[in-house]
Order: structure tokens, then sequence, then C-alpha cells
């Protein structure tokens, strides 16, 4: 080069002729740029699918044969725990579709792409298709005792999201004489149960209730833990959960709120800020059959929060994770409690008891 060589990532290339000086593992930036690696000879292919899971590499998104004409595409991807979109390409019409770059593992993607004809301004977009990336693992078992309500979560992602099949080889047929699962509705404001179309989501809780107790344990891919993941609220009560496999400081935990168009116009900001009790009420857990304060959500387990408006989204850093030493004195000014656990409905607990 004229100069003295300098290798600074020493992949035997010298600096004046690598185009990636800190990456060892490539020296030019490819289609998928620095710090990056490029797809296999044969990509992985996401067509518009529900939840397929995928390794963690480059994928490339296509649609299913005659989705668009030839035209200019528009592209769409966010993040499912987050809801912003985070990639936007306009590309012409390429049958080959639009690889993606940088995928994280242990996330799930939502895309959906569109076009606009030359007589149309307006773009007409396809339906939202998602993808899973990471391995699939058997969960740790979460251990339910019997003849109590106890609220739970599972922090993986699944390709069937409904509970029954999530659940169902561990609940069998769902007698509510023996056991009793349901999550609350923000919209309806009321209990939706088990068979009522009910979704497993990472940072979403569930109540459970067993005459004898259950062990659950579900194959899925665990949210990442190098990610900071988000657990978007409904207006109104939410049974949350912490939403990958860490316990967390509730007052490290981060809020930022969003506007109708995906503008943020909070945040993001600790839970601890003065301010963002405009947003946030109390952290609730059940405990000895009543409603408590909460300072820690620990992982697999559920609590209550209010949001005060549309728009409301928690992130979880890695800086929060641990334990609360002491009890935080920042509480509600509000004595409205959770809504109570669904009525029983013919499960009666003290004769379970003398069982």
């Amino acid at each position: 080069c004229g100069i003295p060589d300098k290798d600074s990532d020493g992949d035997g290339v010298p600096d004046c002729k690598d185009l990636c000086l800190n990456d060892p593992e490539k020296t030019v930036p490819g289609i998928c740029g620095c710090g990056n690696p490029e797809s296999p000879d044969s990509p992985q292919v996401v067509t518009q699918a529900h939840n397929i899971i995928v390794s963690p590499a480059p994928v490339r998104l296509t649609l299913t044969p005659q989705s668009f004409p030839d035209s200019e595409i528009h592209w769409l991807i966010r993040r499912a725990d987050m809801p912003t979109w985070i990639i936007h390409n306009i590309a012409e019409g390429d049958a080959a579709g639009l690889m993606v770059c940088g995928l994280g593992a242990g996330l799930k993607y939502i895309w959906k792409a569109g076009y606009n004809g030359a007589d149309n301004a307006e773009i007409s977009w396809s339906d939202e298709s998602s993808f899973i990336v990471g391995t699939i693992e058997q969960s740790p078992v979460i251990e339910i005792p019997p003849n109590q309500y106890q609220m739970f979560s599972i922090p993986y992602w699944t390709e069937d999201e409904k509970l029954e099949t999530v659940l169902g080889a561990i609940i069998g047929n769902y007698d509510t004489k023996m056991v009793r699962i349901g999550a609350y509705d923000a919209e309806t404001d009321r209990y939706t149960e088990y068979g009522e179309g009910l979704k497993m989501m990472p940072g979403k809780a569930y109540w459970i209730m067993a005459r004898h107790g259950l062990k659950i344990s579900i194959r899925g891919v665990p949210v990442s833990l190098s990610e900071t993941i988000g657990v978007i609220l409904d207006n109104g009560w939410n049974m949350v959960s912490a939403p990958n496999n860490a316990d967390y400081e509730w007052r490290k935990v981060e809020l930022v709120v969003y506007d109708d168009n995906g503008n943020a116009i909070y945040g993001p900001a600790p839970i601890s800020a003065a301010d963002s009790e405009k947003y946030l009420d109390t952290l609730w857990q059940w405990q000895n059959g009543d409603y408590t304060a909460a300072d820690t959500i620990e992982k697999t387990k559920g609590y209550w929060l209010k949001a005060k408006q549309r728009g409301v989204v928690l992130r979880f850093p890695e800086t929060a994770r641990g334990k609360s030493a002491t009890r935080s004195e920042k509480r509600s000014n509000s004595a409205e409690k959770p809504p109570m656990p669904m009525e029983n409905n013919g499960f009666d607990v003290n004769s379970a008891a003398q069982e």
C-alpha cells in the first residue's frame, strides 16, 4: 500500500485494502454490511406465513406468487415487542424478495409489503406476517401449587400461540372444576378464559388454579437476554410479566409513550421518574389472597399494571436486572386495586383441600 502495513482486525488483509476494518470475518461490506454475516448460499426464505421459526442468519422475505404486480414494492419490518417499524425499504418489483440482515436471536419480527401502481398514490398493503429467530428449547418447569390462584408467565415465543395448543398436552380436557386459566382483556373489561382465543405471549401473565397442582413446561424459542425487550400495554388494566428469563427492579424498568403515528412523545425514562405517574399506576402482585404493591418483577411470575392511555410501552434493559433491595416509597395516590381473580365457577377450593 506504500505505507506500513497495519491489520486492525487481524484478518490478514492490511487496513488500506480492508473495507471492514473492525470485522475479522469480512473485508468488504457485501449485502449485509460490516459486522453482519452474509447470507449462506441458500438463504432462509420467509414467505407470507405466520410465526415460522428460522435460525439466526440473514433471511429473504418473499411474496407469494402473484401477490403484487410488477411495480415499486414497499417493505416494512418491526420487532413484535415494539410498536414502531424499524426498516422501511423501497425496491423495484423483484421475484427474489428482500434480503434482511442483522436479525437478533430470541426475537419475533412482523413484516408486510405493499405497492402503489402508476394510477394509485395509495399504498396497498399485504396482511402482516411474522417469523421468529432462534432455536427451539424446552422451558424450565413452573410449579403450580394446588388449590390457589397464581399468576404465571412463560417467556418463550411459540409457533402456534393459541393457549390450548401450547398447554394442551399438560391440561388435557379443560374441566373448570379441576383447573381454571384466564387473562384479563382491557378492551372488553372482562376475563378471557382458556379455549376462548387466548394467546401465549412473552410479557403477558395469566391466572391459573389447579385442584391437584400442575407442572408447566413448553417447547419454544426463549426470548432474548441480550436485547432490551418491550411490552406493549393496553389502555387500562394489564396482566404483565418479565418478558424474558430474568428478574427486574421495577423502578429501573423504562417507559416510552407513542402517539398514534408511532412517534415517541415521552421517554425512554425510568419508572422512578416523577412524571411517569401520568402514564402508569402502581405495580401490583397477588399475595395471600389480596393485592400488594410490588418492587421487583420476578421471572415467570405475573403482576398487574394500569396504563392511563394508549401507546404506553415498557422497556426492560439489562441495567434494570436484579431484585430490589429496598421497598420503593413511590406508590399510587389511587386506592384502586386490580380486578379480583376469576370466579371459581364450581371450583370449590375448600372442598378440594379436604380431599
